[in-house]
């Protein structure tokens, strides 16, 4: 077991591949929950508006809404911005436009390096084979 500073109160506590600590994480989960329900009954509230009703900050909601877990759909204020592209987006870290890039990269790198590996595989066990029969003959 490895033990952790929570990275915002400071607090030790068991590392289980979170920076926070159980009671951060908590306090984390009842603000989405505050938000989350705020908005829901407010859909075109304006981000500083959520803000002051909630006492959750505008960084946090936008994190909530970067994670996945809040979508701003309908409501221009909450919307992020895709990281390569800097595109206006509802959720997430990327467009769907630059994620499909990323995937076809990804795969294409893949293909590519596999093929490569193969040639030198391949001259290996070329020249293996040419010291084998050196060494017979």
């Amino acid at each position: 077991m490895k033990l952790k500073n929570c990275i915002r109160c400071g607090r030790v506590f068991a590392y289980i591949g979170n920076s926070l600590c159980p009671d951060c994480i908590q306090q984390d989960e009842e603000e989405f929950i505050l938000v989350k329900e705020y908005i829901y009954e407010h859909p075109k509230a304006r981000l500083h508006v959520i803000e002051q009703e909630t006492g959750v900050s505008q960084a946090k909601i936008l994190r909530f809404v970067r994670e996945g877990r809040l979508e701003a759909e309908g409501n221009e204020d909450l919307l992020v911005t895709c990281e390569r592209c800097h595109t206006p987006i509802s959720e997430g870290r990327f467009c769907l436009n630059c994620i499909n890039d990323l995937t076809k990269g990804m795969v294409g790198k893949d293909k590519d390096s596999l093929e490569e590996e193969d040639k030198h595989r391949t001259g290996k066990m070329h020249i293996s084979e040419n010291l084998d029969r050196k060494h017979k003959d």
